[in-house]
């Protein structure tokens, strides 16, 4: 499963606004295992499975007549100015991503943000992974969740197993006649064993980090503004709350698309076998808390990519 998740978060682009939305279910890495562990799993909802597919095909048909609805309204129209209403999918656009072809500039969904090192916008950015020598965004943030936890899992499994032995090669060392029946030399053994929990420990914490930021539903990128936010309510005399936190429980499902089959999601079986998922949504619509206006930043006092703040406050 490491490796597993290691390689989709890899070899999954993070999704940008400008890639035709895909109608289908993702294709499985493993060609025979990967279909029937899902089919396995997924079984007795089936039929719902089925009929929030077509529902995902509709949305899907949506998207796109959109786009090509604009981009012909670019072709005739010149740009728009700025949209202060955040209902309008296409009320922003990237002043950072090249023009298209028709000369507009393209769109910038909600949740979207520019990477400098990939010179695009990424859906539900959440930072440019080294690791993975790329973005982590709506696409592949559940297979590089998954890689941290099963990482972590791994690292302190081998550093347990081979305590009793490290500890044995350390006693050694201070040993008149040591005896070592072993292939292995120990100073290998004992840099394993130190390797295995450095890495470990090191892990565990971005795990744990990683894993708090999906509870409350946002990334680091949000992480960071939503502190600003805060600060900038307090001043006002107002109370700021994250519009898409919706509880830890709904945060975690909505990231591992595992709930109700009636919702169209996957059993939470899947967090444990080499599958393929899809991500939950598309990338261009969000769920917001209920009432989420009385908590949430003026249009105008949002951040942007430019790092840009009201008039008269410092940021």
């Amino acid at each position: 499963m490491f490796s597993f998740n290691y390689f989709m978060a890899i070899t999954t682009p993070a999704g940008s606004p400008l890639d035709p939305p895909s109608p289908s279910p993702p294709a499985q890495p493993l060609p025979l295992i990967g279909p029937l562990l899902l089919r396995l799993a997924t079984s007795r909802s089936l039929p719902r499975a089925r009929e929030a597919d077509q529902g995902r095909r509709r949305i899907v048909r949506e998207i796109q007549a959109a786009q090509t609805k604009e981009r012909e309204r670019e072709r005739v129209e010149p740009p728009p100015a700025e949209n202060d209403e955040r209902s309008g999918r296409y009320a922003r656009s990237c002043k950072k991503c090249p023009a298209t072809s028709s000369g507009g500039r393209p769109p910038k969904p909600e949740r979207t943000h520019h990477c400098s090192v990939c010179q695009t916008c990424i859906l539900k950015f959440d930072h440019h992974c080294p690791w993975i020598k790329g973005c982590v965004g709506l696409h592949n943030e559940r297979y590089f969740v998954l890689f941290l936890c099963y990482f972590s899992v791994a690292c302190l499994t081998a550093a347990a197993l081979g305590f009793g032995t490290a500890k044995r090669c350390f006693q050694m060392s201070f040993s008149m006649n040591p005896t070592w029946n072993h292939r292995s030399p120990r100073l290998l053994v004992l840099l394993m064993e130190v390797l295995a929990c450095v890495m470990g420990l090191a892990v565990s914490f971005m795990c744990l980090s990683q894993l708090l930021l999906v509870a409350r539903n946002q990334t680091n990128v949000e992480a960071n503004d939503n502190d600003w936010y805060r600060k900038v309510a307090i001043s006002r005399g107002r109370t700021f709350r994250n519009p898409y936190d919706l509880g830890w429980r709904q945060n975690f499902r909505g990231l591992f698309n595992i709930g109700l089959a009636s919702e169209g999601r996957y059993p939470w079986v899947t967090l444990f076998l080499p599958v393929a998922i899809p991500p939950a949504g598309d990338g261009w619509t969000w769920r917001k808390r209920k009432n989420w206006r009385e908590y949430a930043m003026e249009f105008e006092d949002e951040l942007t990519d430019e790092e840009e703040a009201s008039e008269g406050e410092e940021f």
